[in-house]
């Protein structure tokens, strides 16, 4: 009888351990999903540049509130197409696929053809994305598309207190 009641709490420790394992792998699966979603995004709105470079300086300008003019149903410019595009990558896609999805067109100089797509997972969300050591510049020849978002809860240990890990990444778009 002794026997059997020992087998059993061996038995549900080990459950224990188990369903405290898949828990963590759900959270692990939702921040890979999440990560992938990031990652496409980014190169989306890189394919977008790519076909529209001309309208570069546009789409490094703050997303419009509304749309003036749905370039789906109509002929735009390439000026108007750029902020189509940008509209309903920022305001609709990003902010619906990802935690407090923002995102970020700025021109840069690089001749540094190693770099591709950098992920970074930052410590608190409120820092900032590494500025990757590119220089901002006006007649740049890449463009850096940067997605922002909130990635999940962590513990810290040392101090036993809760924060939303921040996390980005950027893709550099050559023209």
């Amino acid at each position: 009888m002794i026997e059997v009641l020992v087998a059993m709490i061996i038995l549900a420790v080990g459950l224990l351990g188990v369903a405290g394992l898949f828990a963590n792998s759900l959270k692990s699966a939702d921040s890979a999903y999440i990560s992938s979603q990031a990652v496409l995004l980014a190169y989306d709105m890189g394919d977008r540049i790519r076909a529209n470079p001309s309208a570069l300086s546009t789409y490094t300008s703050t997303p419009p509130a509304a749309l003036t003019k749905d370039c789906r149903n109509t002929i735009c410019t390439t000026a108007e197409l750029a902020q189509f595009d940008l509209y309903r990558w920022s305001t609709a896609t990003v902010a619906r696929e990802l935690p407090n999805g923002t995102t970020n067109i700025s021109i840069v100089n690089t001749n540094n053809s190693n770099i591709e797509g950098l992920h970074f997972f930052n410590k608190d969300k409120n820092q900032q994305c590494p500025a990757l050591g590119l220089t901002p510049s006006a007649t740049g020849n890449t463009a850096a598309v940067t997605v922002l978002w909130d990635n999940r809860k962590q513990r810290d240990n040392a101090t036993n207190k809760s924060y939303q890990q921040g996390a980005c990444y950027t893709v550099l778009v050559r023209l």
